[in-house]
């Protein structure tokens, strides 16, 4: 990540302690889920968590869409769900949809690759207005 982003990072260790990322390799303190080295959790809802990360090959700031690894097990269409809004957000190119790299999977956790969008969230927004 940009020196600058610096301090909008909490510590890596609450990471390391995210049960989500529980089975995710772990190099030099930090959670990897291939491509990315990740850095923090940028939120998190009913069907999972987005975490924020540099993608290691392309050296570029990337988000992370984990799906929790219960709902998969409990239904197997939540990974088909998952997997659709994948490929159809790859297809799509626009200045307003996040760009959608790559969908991958380790052990029991899918997750998505996607560019990472600067800025406030949709709740801050609204919040501000």
């Amino acid at each position: 990540p940009n020196m600058s982003d610096a301090d909008t990072f909490p510590d890596p260790d609450q990471l390391l302690r995210d049960p989500l990322l529980r089975d995710a390799p772990e190099v030099e303190g930090f959670k990897v889920l291939d491509p990315a080295i990740l850095f923090a959790r940028l939120g998190r809802g009913g069907m999972g968590a987005v975490y924020r990360g540099l993608h290691c090959k392309l050296n570029i700031d990337v988000a992370v869409k984990c799906l929790m690894p219960s709902l998969a097990a409990e239904d197997p269409s939540y990974i088909a769900r998952f997997e659709r809004e994948a490929s159809l957000a790859a297809r799509l190119t626009h200045q307003n949809i996040v760009r959608v790299m790559e969908v991958q999977r380790h052990g029991d956790l899918h997750y998505l690759v996607m560019e990472f969008v600067r800025g406030e969230t949709l709740e801050q927004m609204i919040e501000r207005t």
